[in-house]
């Protein structure tokens, strides 16, 4: 295990953070290690916006492609001690999406499953608001 990794394991272990959280976050920093072939204390803000450019267009989810933002970051600001040009590796926005809408039938078939009257009355109520 690298020194870097320690320090970074060692650093959040004593802020309290999950050990899921510690997990993730190891297991980013060592992917864009990984990418670019080099320590990661050797990358210019260029070659780290590259990866994250890669792990966005790989058609990860948008919660993934932040968890790999927010490892990589923790490790330049807190481990490095390395300022964050937030302007060149700008946190991706969220993806919007519309929410899912039931047709008739399918409201019909949810409000018929329902046996019970009390449960029935309370489904149709939240629906209509």
């Amino acid at each position: 295990m690298s020194e870097l990794r320690k320090q970074m394991i060692h650093l959040m272990e004593g802020q309290n953070y999950a050990a899921s959280t510690i997990k993730c976050y190891v297991y980013w920093v060592q992917e864009l290690a990984r990418y670019h072939g080099c320590c990661p204390s050797q990358l210019t803000d260029e070659q780290i916006g590259h990866f994250l450019k890669y792990i966005r267009d790989q058609g990860k989810s948008w919660s993934t492609v932040n968890a790999g933002y927010s490892g990589i970051k923790w490790f330049y600001v807190h481990v490095l001690t390395r300022g964050w040009n937030q302007h060149q590796l700008a946190r991706p926005r969220r993806q919007k999406r519309l929410p899912e809408i039931l047709s008739k039938e399918e409201v019909g078939r949810l409000l018929k499953s329902v046996s019970n009257l009390k449960h029935q009355t309370a489904l149709m109520v939240m629906y209509s608001g």
